[in-house]
């Protein structure tokens, strides 16, 4: 793995072409050591039990909250996103959504790439307005289909990747169940891997379901806005797919 290049990810769910970023770039790996937690008033509508009390697996990281009692929980917390979306903001969650990979196009728009078109900026403008924050931390899911293509390292140095610092540029898409960001974007794959993405308090999102197509809400997917910063925290190699433990906060 070179020391000045990070290859990353695309958008939805692990599904888009990855991205070549050189030394530089404010997508580049960071110092090891830079800190990226922050204090965060979570004091908002905070009645739901606390992230930290998630089911434990037999070993290595911890599995995250049972996907159906979270998916009830963020409906809650992002009712009103739901209740005050526009007809003109729910119609690009589902451009978003759609299956010609119109998705690459915005996130050239979030990139502020000149050859995005003028449909993915607005899509892109009008997800971003309708994000709202986190009101708790949470945990959620992404498939890797390949970690040589993502990270530039095969499978057996997955490890070294534990520590590592960066920002997110583009949309980020997760889901809050396991079971959607394995089967659908690791298998196949050539080199898979999962990320369990720990979503700090005051980070802004989309929740997808109630906005979009009503066939893909079982995608559960929750949407995280360009400008992440984001840290891994450990990789667990006992689990098949591998699990690269990360945390993400706003920038």
């Amino acid at each position: 793995m070179t020391s000045n290049l990070l290859t990353y990810v695309n958008t939805s769910l692990g599904c888009a072409a990855p991205m070549e970023v050189p030394a530089g770039n404010r997508l580049a790996t960071r110092s090891v050591g830079e800190p990226i937690r922050r204090d965060r008033d979570t004091s908002v509508g905070a009645r739901w039990e606390p992230a930290e009390e998630i089911q434990q697996g037999g070993r290595g990281l911890p599995t995250g909250e049972d996907a159906e009692r979270l998916a009830a929980r963020l409906a809650w917390i992002f009712a009103d996103q739901s209740a005050n979306a526009t007809a003109e903001q729910r119609k690009s969650v589902r451009r978003w959504q759609g299956r010609d990979r119109f998705y690459q196009q915005v996130q050239h728009a979030a990139r502020d790439d000149p050859t995005a078109s003028d449909e993915a900026r607005l899509v892109a403008d009008d997800l971003a307005s309708l994000a709202a924050p986190l009101t708790q931390s949470i945990v959620v899911w992404r498939g890797i289909r390949s970690v040589g293509v993502t990270f530039g390292v095969s499978l057996a140095e997955l490890h070294t990747l534990a520590g590592k610092t960066f920002a997110i540029d583009q949309f980020f898409a997760t889901s809050v169940d396991r079971r959607v960001a394995e089967k659908e974007f690791t298998e196949p794959a050539p080199a898979p891997a999962l990320y369990r993405v720990e979503v700090e308090a005051g980070t802004e999102a989309v929740w997808i379901p109630p906005l979009g197509v009503a066939e893909e809400a079982r995608q559960m997917e929750l949407l995280l806005l360009p400008g992440l910063e984001a840290r891994i925290l450990a990789i667990d190699e006992s689990d098949t797919p591998p699990i690269v433990g990360m945390e993400v906060s706003d920038g």
